[in-house]
């Protein structure tokens, strides 16, 4: 075991009572156990990468690399454009807290992993999104460990080329996709975390703008139509470009119309949006019989207040802010 040093044991008198949800070998404390020693192994790697060197990773742990020696730059780069993201939490981390890595790893080991409060005894309940399943909580912050959903031409991605033909327009346009291969999968999990809330949800300042951004080029789109079927003329610029969609470049309205299907549309199918309703309703305003929410109480709040709950993506175990 590590030696914990003084400032550490002063540090845990402030902290609050974490408990970690779930049980079993990819969940709850077991989950973190491993995500310890893989942070302790990266960190080797990323202090000999500071003065220049590189380190083969154990094989067994970090099969990926084949043993062969990289250095922290290439680890990271590596993890990015394969998006194994089993490492994202990792990387997170030791980018963000650098030479404290090693004192966090030993805190949070004395002070959740070995302190085992229970869920009733604990101010904050660590879960992944899987773990919360068939869960309610009052209090629910969605943790900023979601893939950024960025959005890519096809001409700068690696795994989509080609264009089509606008079904509105008849004009040929290029096609859009997230940067993420497995949107669906996070868009399904987001989804999972946010009716977990009965009260208050806080989420991510990019979730929310990506939904509520969606909404509006939905409903700019949906006028534009509109005014053409009322023999109107209307304009482009009337059309709310959402800032979420910068890259885009639209140009057109066949520019606009193809990045609402291969983006907009795609996000609405994926969680089966009915022709009326908001993306921002179904994440954050659900019944109780579509995700356990209470439609009377609960609100979003952009905020970094300690909830009861964290929910976390499945695979990156990143710790919330406070």
């Amino acid at each position: 075991p590590a030696i914990i040093s003084q400032d550490i044991e002063e540090e845990t008198e402030i902290l609050p009572k974490i408990h970690i949800n779930g049980t079993g070998e990819n969940s709850g404390i077991k989950k973190w156990k491993q995500v310890l020693i893989q942070l302790e192994s990266l960190y080797q790697l990323y202090q000999v990468s500071k003065d220049g060197g590189s380190l083969a990773l154990n094989p067994q742990k970090f099969k990926e690399f084949d043993g062969k020696e990289i250095t922290w730059s290439e680890f990271e780069g590596t993890a990015k454009d394969r998006e194994m993201t089993t490492y994202a939490a990792s990387i997170h981390i030791i980018n963000t807290l650098k030479e404290n890595t090693m004192k966090a790893i030993n805190l949070f080991q004395l002070k959740v992993i070995e302190t085992k409060y229970s869920e009733e005894e604990a101010d904050i309940i660590v879960t992944t999104t899987h773990a919360s399943k068939g869960l309610e909580w009052d209090h629910v912050q969605v943790c900023n460990d979601f893939i950024q959903l960025e959005i890519a031409p096809n001409d700068t991605s690696k795994w989509a080329g080609g264009t089509t033909v606008c079904l509105r327009t008849g004009m040929t346009r290029k096609k859009w996709e997230f940067a993420s291969k497995n949107f669906g999968d996070e868009l399904n999990l987001l989804y999972v975390a946010c009716t977990r809330a009965k009260k208050i949800l806080s989420v991510p300042r990019y979730i929310k703008k990506l939904l509520v951004e969606a909404d509006a080029m939905h409903s700019s789109l949906s006028q534009f139509e509109n005014e053409v079927r009322n023999g109107n003329e209307p304009c482009i610029e009337k059309i709310g470009m959402p800032s979420t969609f910068s890259e885009a470049k639209i140009g057109s309205i066949t520019d606009a119309f193809g990045l609402y299907d291969d983006i907009v549309s795609g996000i609405r199918s994926e969680n089966k949006v009915a022709a009326g309703q908001q993306l921002s309703e179904l994440f954050f305003n659900a019944d109780k019989n579509d995700g356990g929410r209470d439609q009377d109480h609960a609100r979003n709040e952009e905020t970094n207040k300690v909830h009861k709950l964290k929910v976390k993506n499945e695979s990156n175990l990143i710790p919330a802010p406070n």
